[in-house]
C-alpha cells in the first residue's frame, strides 16, 4: 500500500530465554525493559512524526506513552489477534486509550464494546500471508516420507485426548504432530511415535500443508476464567491458501467462511473425525476437488493484504 513502516522491535529490547535462569533474569529486568521500550517508541515518534502507531496486542505499552501519542494527534491502533487478554504484559486498562481496537475474535466484541465504546471496536478475521502461504514454489518433499494426516500446533490436554482417540481408532494412521509442548503429554507412550518433537515454520510449513492428504484444524481450548476459545485461527486460512485439504473443528463461524462439504469439511467429535479421516483418505478425487474450491474461496480474499486494506480504511474513516 506504499506506507512507510518503521518497526520498533520489542524482542530486541527485552531479555528472553527458555531456561529457568533466563526467566528469572527476564522478570527482574522487566521494569527496566518496559521503560526502555516505551522510551524507544517515543524517540521513534519524535524522529519520524508518524500519522499512525499500530501495535500487535499492545504488550508493555504504558498509558503514559499512549497519552503522549494522543496529544500529538497520532492515531493509535491495537490489532489484537489472540483469544484471551489474560497475559502479564497486556494491561486492559490501556485499551480505552487507543483510537481503534481491532480484534480477530468475534466473541470479544461485546466485552470490548462495553469496555471502550462501540465506535472504537472492529472485528476483522485472521488471514494468511501471501509471501509465505502459497504454492509458487516447487515442492521437494518425498511422498514416501510424508504422513497422511498432519497437525501443527501447541500442546493442550484437549488435543492430546483427541489425537489419542484417533490413534486408538485408526492404528494404521500415518499421523504427524509438529509443535511446542508435546513432551508434556500424559500418555506420551501412545503419542511419541507420531511426534515430530519440533515446530515447523514459514515455507517449510507451507510445503508440508500442501503435500499431505489431510490437515487438521484444531485450536486451543479455554485458558482462563473467561471461557473464551478459538473458533477459527490462522490455520483456518493458511491451510486452504497452501492448497491443503482441511478438516476443521465445527462451529458457526467456519461455516460462514467456507462451504462445508464442498470446500472443506468439519467434525464435532473424535468419532466424527475418525470417520471423516477414513472417508477422505479413501476418496482422493473428492478431496482434490474440495481443495481447489477452498483455494478459490480463500485466495486472495482472506489474505493479510486484504485485512491490511480493511484496517487502513478504518483509519481513514476515523479522520
Amino acid at each position: 500500500m506504499a506506507w512507510e513502516v518503521v518497526e520498533i522491535s520489542r524482542p530486541a529490547i527485552f531479555f528472553q530465554g527458555r531456561s529457568l535462569f533466563a526467566r528469572i533474569v527476564g522478570r527482574l529486568c522487566k521494569p527496566i525493559n518496559n521503560r526502555l521500550y516505551n522510551r524507544e517508541i517515543l524517540q521513534a515518534v519524535e524522529r519520524l512524526n508518524p500519522q499512525v502507531f499500530l501495535t500487535v496486542k499492545g504488550s508493555d505499552i504504558s498509558s503514559e506513552t499512549l497519552n503522549i501519542l494522543a496529544s500529538r494527534g497520532i492515531k493509535t491502533v491495537n490489532y489484537y489477534p489472540d483469544f484471551r487478554f489474560s497475559y502479564d504484559d497486556v494491561e486492559q486498562s490501556t485499551f480505552q486509550l487507543y483510537t481503534l481496537f481491532v480484534t480477530t475474535k468475534s466473541f470479544q466484541v461485546e466485552t470490548l464494546q462495553k469496555l471502550i465504546g462501540k465506535e472504537k471496536v472492529h472485528f476483522i478475521h485472521h488471514g494468511y500471508c501471501s509471501d509465505v502461504h502459497n504454492i509458487s514454489y516447487e515442492n521437494q518433499l518425498c511422498d514416501a516420507d510424508l504422513p497422511e494426516v498432519l497437525y501443527v500446533g501447541t500442546y493442550s490436554a484437549d488435543k492430546e485426548n483427541l489425537f489419542t482417540s484417533i490413534i486408538k481408532s485408526i492404528p494404521s494412521i500415518r499421523l504427524c504432530i509438529y509443535g511446542h509442548g508435546w513432551h508434556c503429554a500424559k500418555d506420551i507412550g501412545i503419542l511419541k511415535p507420531f511426534l515430530a518433537e519440533r515446530p515447523i515454520y514459514g515455507v517449510n510449513y507451507a510445503q508440508l500443508i500442501n503435500a499431505v492428504k489431510i490437515n487438521l484444524a484444531v485450536h486451543m481450548g479455554p485458558a482462563d476464567n473467561s471461557g473464551w476459545q478459538d473458533l477459527v485461527s490462522t490455520r483456518s486460512f493458511e491451510i486452504p491458501a497452501c492448497k491443503g485439504f482441511m478438516l476443521h473443528v465445527d462451529n458457526a463461524e467456519i461455516r460462514e467462511l467456507y462451504d462445508v462439504g464442498a470446500e472443506i469439511d468439519v467434525f464435532s467429535s473424535a468419532e466424527d473425525l475418525c470417520a471423516k479421516i477414513s472417508f477422505y483418505l479413501a476418496n482422493e478425487t473428492i478431496r482434490k476437488a474440495m481443495i481447489e474450491k477452498a483455494y478459490q474461496r480463500c485466495v486472495p480474499a482472506y489474505s493479510y493484504d486484504q485485512r491490511a486494506k480493511e484496517i487502513a480504511s478504518l483509519i481513514k474513516l476515523n479522520n
